[in-house]
C-alpha cells in the first residue's frame, strides 16, 4: 500500500489500492566512486539494511522490509505490495535489460522522434 493511501485511510477517507497488474521492480544504494563520505555511506547503508532497522518502517506505514531476515509489523502484512504479488505481477528483469540495453534504447528513441 502506498504511504499516501495509507495517510488518507486514517484520516478516514474510504481509499484503497489496486494491486492488479502491479510492477515489482529494485532500488539500489550506490556509491559515486570518488566520493569523500564513503565512510559515511557504507555506514549509513549498513545501518538501512540490517534486519533490526530494516524493518522499522513497516511499524509506521505499509513499507516492507528488503531484508529477507527481518519482520514486518504484522498489521501491515497484509498491506504490503509484496503480499500481493500474483500471477498479474510484473516484475523488472535488470539482467535482460543491461544485455538488451542497444535495442531497447534505439526502439525508445525511434518512437519519441515519431
Amino acid at each position: 500500500m502506498d504511504n499516501r493511501i495509507d495517510a488518507a485511510q486514517r484520516e478516514g477517507k474510504n481509499l484503497k489500492i489496486g494491486w492488479t497488474g502491479g510492477i515489482y521492480d529494485l532500488d539500489y544504494w550506490t556509491i559515486v566512486k570518488g566520493s569523500p563520505n564513503k565512510d559515511a555511506a557504507m555506514k549509513f547503508i549498513a545501518y538501512t539494511a540490517c534486519a533490526a532497522n530494516n524493518a522499522g518502517p513497516s511499524e509506521f506505514i505499509p513499507y516492507g522490509p528488503t531484508n529477507k531476515n527481518s519482520t514486518p509489523n504484522a498489521a501491515m502484512v497484509n498491506d504490503l505490495s509484496v503480499t500481493n504479488a500474483d500471477e498479474n505481477s510484473a516484475y523488472f528483469d535488470d539482467t535482460y535489460l543491461a544485455e538488451k540495453f542497444d535495442e531497447i534504447d534505439a526502439a525508445w528513441q525511434a518512437w519519441k522522434a515519431s
